[in-house]
């Protein structure tokens, strides 16, 4: 899905995924500058695609958003919040990482990073 203010990410799936404790901020002082959910929770159809890794339920985690505030944008903060979804998920037994790209919405850097860490986890 695109970016749409109350229909992507919706009010409903932010509570969500605030309470299960798959929330990630990145913070600059005391100011919010990135965002991220990532947990076990896959989405829906992601069992019927041939992954290059098998794995079982409950070993792959989604990066379900990433955001970053324009004004902090190509300084790197996209791809730590890859990698800390990647330590994240490999400490907590997963095997696999992914993130949905909607066209437009990451540059490739970031892209070619997070699909790295499929390999790696």
């Amino acid at each position: 899905p695109g970016w749409t203010k109350n229909v992507y990410p919706d009010h409903a799936m932010l509570k969500d995924k605030i309470a299960s404790g798959a929330m990630f901020l990145g913070t600059d002082e005391n100011e919010i500058i990135s965002a991220m959910a990532v947990d076990s929770h896959v989405s829906e159809g992601y069992d019927l695609v041939p992954w290059s890794i098998p794995v079982q339920p409950g070993e792959a985690y989604e990066i379900h958003i990433l955001a970053v505030r324009k004004e902090y944008g190509g300084r790197g903060i996209g791809r730590q919040m890859c990698s800390f979804a990647a330590e994240y998920a490999k400490s907590h037994g997963g095997r696999a990482l992914h993130l949905d790209i909607v066209k437009g919405n990451l540059t490739l850097d970031i892209d070619v990073f997070c699909f790295s860490f499929h390999n790696r986890l």
